[in-house]
């Protein structure tokens, strides 16, 4: 199944290679943890596509653990970022 995951706003995060590195790997941990296949995953500077083999797993509840995970995530890292610049400053 094809999926893909536009991000907010429209910002081109994705045109940073440690963003898209650190995506990457979340997306890839999270499909790992909830039991389904990502067979490719790819990057556009504002997008994500990937071609997922979700099992008995309905789209909904995949897309809920694919969004909310690395979302969370992310978040977790770009506060630690900006304290680190904030402080530094």
């Amino acid at each position: 199944m094809h999926i893909g995951f536009k991000v907010k706003y429209c910002h081109n995060i994705f045109q940073y290679k440690r963003i898209e590195h650190v995506c990457r790997n979340i997306f890839l941990q999270t499909a790992k943890d909830i039991d389904i296949d990502i067979q490719e995953l790819g990057f556009d500077e504002n997008h994500v596509h990937m071609i997922v083999d979700i099992g008995i797993r309905s789209m909904p509840e995949v897309a809920k653990y694919l969004k909310g995970t690395p979302t969370i995530y992310l978040i977790l890292i770009i506060q630690r970022i900006h304290c680190f610049y904030c402080f530094s400053i």
